[in-house]
């Protein structure tokens, strides 16, 4: 397997500095959303990456999503770009209705 096609297939990990909010209405809803950036690596890659999360949860559903960007070097030395992006969202009755990662190197 080629180091982009590792890299693009593998897991994005991201280390740095984060911020971190949540908010709680009176019904018992929230969301709460994050932002992280740092140094990001996955196989054969390094570099740096900034990621966005959300989650939004009452009683009809809960919906989780993120989006992150890298961009950095693979180990043969050639550069690469990485956005991630996905879903995952749960019914009232706890039944996956949305269950989606897209990853697209180049």
């Amino acid at each position: 397997m080629s180091a982009r096609r590792a890299a693009c297939q593998g897991t994005l990990v991201i280390s740095g500095n984060g911020v971190l909010h949540m908010t709680v209405n009176n019904a018992g809803d929230s969301w709460v959303t994050g932002t992280v950036e740092g140094s990001a690596t996955a196989a054969g890659f390094t570099g740096q990456a900034v990621a966005w999360f959300g989650v939004e949860n009452n009683a009809q559903n809960v919906v989780n999503h993120f989006i992150a960007n890298a961009t950095g070097t693979l180990s043969d030395g050639s550069s690469l770009r990485i956005h991630q992006e996905g879903q995952f969202t749960v019914s009232a009755n706890g039944i996956p209705t949305v269950t989606r990662v897209t990853t697209t190197c180049g």
